[in-house]
């Protein structure tokens, strides 16, 4: 109720305004959290994918220096030598 210089309020609009206000920053605040996760979740994504870049070289690379093969070459192998294994049935050679 507005009546001139003092404006007039019952406690039940005031209790209310004061809810209000919390709520609004609480809304803020978690707007603010979920940015920053969202950042942070982005991040951890992008070192994640270049720590994987740097493993893949280190195991390669040590892989090489003992003289193993790398998954990608043995299945490569296996292909190549044994082609008919995917065709495999009961048949015995003369």
């Amino acid at each position: 109720m507005d009546n001139g210089l003092v404006r007039i309020v019952t406690p039940d609009e005031v209790m209310q305004a004061e809810l209000d206000t919390a709520l609004d920053n609480e809304r803020r605040e978690q707007a603010v959290r979920d940015a920053f996760a969202s950042d942070l979740q982005s991040r951890w994504q992008g070192y994640r994918e270049a720590r994987r870049e740097v493993e893949e070289e280190w195991l390669a690379s040590l892989r090489a220096v003992k003289g193993e093969y790398g998954p990608e070459q043995i299945q490569k192998n296996v292909t190549i030598q044994h082609p008919a294994k995917a065709y495999c049935c009961n048949f015995e050679p003369l």
